[in-house]
């Protein structure tokens, strides 16, 4: 933050500073730097380097992170917080769930009501027992 000469004392602050790029929520496009077997480093477009963990990615069952990422590929993934410790974000390229939730809600609206299908009693009446 600053130096004084003088006192020969620097001022140091935790966190990222305001010009540090993309936070929390945001989508960000990086590059894959490397694939390990429980995540991928990733050098963001600002300059840091993200990191991606495994169960942070929808796989389809027995697909290895290798298989889906390689380096030098550029990928687009969202920020969901910041490593303080390490300094850099950690990142996730899950399907956005409320896309899901608003196709849903689209899918709803142009259907109008849903028919409901009744309670088993309601399936019973209607079945005669030979």
């Amino acid at each position: 933050m600053s130096v004084d000469a003088e006192q020969r004392r620097l001022e140091l602050a935790l966190g990222e500073s305001e010009d540090a790029g993309a936070g929390e929520g945001d989508r960000v496009k990086g590059t894959v730097i490397e694939v390990l077997r429980n995540g991928v480093l990733v050098e963001l477009a600002d300059g840091r380097t993200g990191w991606l963990p495994g169960r942070e990615v929808d796989l389809p069952a027995g697909t290895v992170l290798a298989q889906r990422f390689r380096r030098g590929r550029e990928i687009t993934a969202r920020i969901i917080e910041i490593d303080v410790k390490r300094g850099r974000p950690i990142l996730s390229a899950k399907a956005d769930a409320s896309a899901g939730d608003r196709a849903w809600q689209e899918h709803s609206s142009q259907g109008g009501e849903a028919e409901s299908f009744g309670t088993l009693a309601d399936l019973l009446r209607g079945f005669k027992a030979d």
